[in-house]
C-alpha cells in the first residue's frame, strides 16, 4: 500500500509527473517512484519545463507542489521519496532549498548526470571529439554555444534563439572567456539555437550525442547514453526498484523517453498529442490542478 492506511489503488508503485519550465536551466519531468513491493514508497521525481514554447509550467505543476495544495508535503508525509527530473545543471537546479521539501535524488542535464546527497548514480558526459565536431558544425551554420558542465554555463557568443532560450529560464547568455578550456573538460550538455531543418548538419559525424529538443528554435545536445529514460533506469537500479512499479507523468514530447522508463505513464490533459498517444493514462491540466486530483484519486494522497 501507498501511505496510512494503506489506500492506495495504484496498480504501479511508482509515480513519475512531468513539469515544465526551460531546458537551458529549467526542470523538465516529474517522476515519482512508490515501491510496491517494499513496507516504504521509494522516489517521486518532479520536473519543470515549457510546452509548445510557452511557460506554462512554474505557474502550473510547480505551483500544485509548491503552492496552495502542498501535494510534495502530503506525499512526503506519506514517506515517499522525492526527486526532481530536470534539463537543468546541478548548480541551476534549487536543489534542497524548497520550503520544508528535502528532495532525495535529481536527474540533471536531461538524464546525463544523476545523483543523490551522497554519491553520483549515473554520470556520462558527452565525448571529447563530438564536442569539437559540434563546435566546427555550428561555426558553420553561425551559431553561438551554450556549454553546460557540473558547475558552469559558458557560451562562445549569443545569437536572438539562444537569447530567448537562455531567456526561458531567466539567465542571460554567459558568455565565458575561459570558453575553450571548459570544452576540453566533461560537458553534459550543450545548448544552440536552431530549427529542426539545421539538425542534420549540426549533427554530422557526430556518433556520440544526440538531440533533445521540446521548442522549435534551440535544442539541447546530450550524449547519446544519456536520456532522461536512461537517468531514470539508472536511478531505479541504484534504488532498487522495479520499472513495472514507476509510474511517470509529463505533458511534452521529451517526456517520450521518460513513460518508455517506466510501467505507466501518465499525461497531462495540456500535453502534447504525441505524448497523448503514447501515454496509459491522462489526467487533468495543470490549471485544473490535474496531478493533485490524480494523487487524491488514486489513494497517494488524502483529499
Amino acid at each position: 500500500g501507498i501511505g496510512a492506511g494503506g489506500t492506495a489503488r495504484l496498480r504501479h508503485g511508482i509515480v513519475t509527473r512531468g513539469l515544465h519550465l526551460a531546458s537551458p536551466c529549467a526542470f523538465q519531468v516529474v517522476l515519482a517512484f512508490v515501491g510496491r513491493h517494499t513496507h516504504q514508497p521509494l522516489l517521486i521525481v518532479l520536473g519543470l519545463a515549457p510546452v509548445n514554447g510557452r511557460k506554462g509550467g512554474e505557474e502550473g505543476i510547480l505551483g500544485q507542489i509548491l503552492g496552495g495544495v502542498g501535494l510534495m508535503h502530503k506525499l512526503q508525509a506519506n514517506g515517499i521519496r522525492l526527486a526532481i527530473a530536470t534539463g537543468r545543471s546541478p548548480m541551476t537546479v534549487p536543489l534542497w532549498d524548497f520550503p520544508g521539501v528535502q528532495f532525495d535524488v535529481l536527474v540533471t542535464f536531461n538524464g546525463a548526470y544523476c545523483y543523490d546527497k551522497n554519491r553520483v548514480l549515473f554520470a556520462s558526459p558527452i565525448p571529447t571529439e563530438d564536442i569539437r565536431t559540434l563546435r566546427r558544425n555550428a561555426a558553420a551554420l553561425g551559431r553561438p554555444m551554450c556549454l553546460a558542465t557540473e558547475s558552469r554555463l559558458a557560451a562562445n557568443g549569443a545569437d536572438a534563439d539562444l537569447a530567448d532560450y537562455c531567456a526561458i529560464a531567466k539567465i542571460p547568455v554567459p558568455i565565458a572567456e575561459d570558453f575553450d578550456a571548459l570544452a576540453a573538460g566533461k560537458v553534459y550538455q550543450i545548448m544552440i539555437g536552431g530549427r529542426a531543418e539545421e539538425y542534420g548538419r549540426l549533427m554530422q559525424d557526430v556518433h556520440g550525442a544526440k538531440i533533445a529538443a521540446w521548442w522549435d528554435r534551440a535544442m539541447d545536445i546530450i550524449p547519446t547514453a544519456g536520456g532522461k529514460g536512461t537517468g531514470i533506469a539508472h536511478v531505479l537500479a541504484a534504488y532498487g526498484i522495479d520499472k513495472a512499479d514507476a509510474m511517470a507523468f509529463g505533458d511534452g514530447n521529451n517526456d517520450l523517453e521518460m513513460f518508455g522508463a517506466v510501467g505507466t505513464g501518465v499525461a497531462m490533459a495540456n500535453g502534447s498529442d504525441a505524448l497523448k498517444a503514447a501515454a496509459t493514462d491522462i489526467c487533468g491540466a495543470c490549471a485544473e490542478d490535474g496531478i493533485h486530483h490524480y494523487c487524491v484519486e488514486h489513494g497517494l494522497i488524502e483529499a
